[in-house]
């Protein structure tokens, strides 16, 4: 019985996570990792930035912004929006 009880948390945080994701808009975060990945990281930056102010509830947004400010050499600039 308590062997069972591991196997659903893992299950419950990654609804948890995937449900904050889409309550962004599946579109918008698509958008912001293709920024990243396009090296578009000052435009990455902004929209994560905006992407906060409009969903404070969504903590992967709070992983992805230090995460492109390091990337463009910029960590002060996370550092001060937190």
């Amino acid at each position: 019985m308590c062997c069972s009880r591991l196997v659903v948390l893992p299950a419950l945080l990654i609804l948890t996570a995937s449900a904050a994701v889409s309550s962004v808009g599946d579109a918008e975060y698509v958008a912001l990792r293709r920024m990243i990945g396009q090296e578009r990281y000052n435009d990455a930056i902004t929209t994560c930035i905006d992407l906060i102010r409009d969903h404070p509830e969504v903590l992967s947004l709070y992983e992805a912004l230090p995460e492109v400010a390091q990337y463009a050499g910029r960590i002060d600039k996370s550092g001060r929006f937190l």
